[in-house]
């Protein structure tokens, strides 16, 4: 399968307030790929349902104020990544979501998030 074969792509641009929102992302390399230009500010990201993604359901760079909220996701395969989420900053809340990774070799990858606020909330009654 293409890595070029992404449900929900942008690569090096800057998109601000996007919303994605009660989806059913089933199939593809990659469920949501965004990796943003500079950091892209105050996406949401709720409600969800990502089922056979290849490599990762979720690929997030450079962010800013995320709010990734009530999804469900359940790769096909033993790809790297449920989740992969690094370069972010801001208030971010992950919470509410509920990862089934029998397969992959990490089920939420998060790397470097920085904040100059107390406002980050960080996996709250989410199920891996």
């Amino acid at each position: 399968m293409s890595s070029s074969r992404s449900l929900i792509y942008s690569s090096t641009t800057t998109e601000d307030s996007l919303s994605i929102l009660n989806n059913r992302l089933h199939n593809g390399y990659y469920g949501i790929y965004l990796y943003g230009g500079d950091y892209e500010k105050r996406h949401i990201i709720t409600g969800n349902t990502f089922t056979g993604n290849y490599q990762y359901c979720v690929y997030l760079r450079k962010f800013d104020g995320l709010n990734f909220s009530n999804n469900t996701l359940n790769a096909a395969s033993t790809g790297n990544v449920d989740i992969y989420m690094y370069t972010g900053s801001g208030a971010c809340t992950f919470q509410r979501n509920r990862i089934f990774s029998d397969n992959s070799n990490y089920a939420w990858y998060l790397g470097t998030i920085t904040t100059t606020t107390s406002r980050i909330r960080l996996c709250l009654s989410s199920y891996l």
